[in-house]
């Protein structure tokens, strides 16, 4: 709220809290994608180029393969691998979730994990359901 134009109209707060949902949701795609070009890169020898320092953002170890991947062929196939990893990630439980996000260093806790789970079996549910 700025303190000159007065309170917001429900229509913005409504608004803004729906830009929030979006960007949470586009967060929990880009941890996925994280989790998952660890795992790819790792499986064939890349971790190296994997080594961010400080804290981590969302969506910070893909931009990092993407810049730093040794060749194209690696690129590509890293790149393949994760895709693949991701669709396999986002059928998880918030256990297997923590649990592999532990495994390739990306800070993951108990909650967020859950909430990450919950949307993507809240998504399945809908797809399952819907009707024409």
């Amino acid at each position: 709220m700025c303190d000159s134009c007065g309170p917001e109209s429900p229509e913005d707060q409504a608004s803004e809290q729906a830009a929030r949902a979006s960007l949470r949701v586009r967060h929990f795609h880009l941890i996925l994608a994280d989790i998952a070009v660890a795992a790819a890169a790792q499986s064939l020898g890349h971790s190296a180029q994997l080594a961010a320092a400080g804290d981590y953002v969302p969506g910070a170890i893909r931009d990092l393969w993407q810049e730093n991947a040794p060749d194209d062929a690696a690129l590509r196939r890293v790149n393949a691998l994760a895709n693949a990893g991701t669709a396999s990630l986002q059928q998880q439980d918030a256990g297997k979730l923590a649990l592999a996000a532990q495994r390739y260093g990306i800070p993951l806790d108990a909650t967020l994990a859950e909430e990450i789970a919950g949307h993507f079996a809240e998504r399945r549910d809908a797809v399952m359901t819907y009707n024409r």
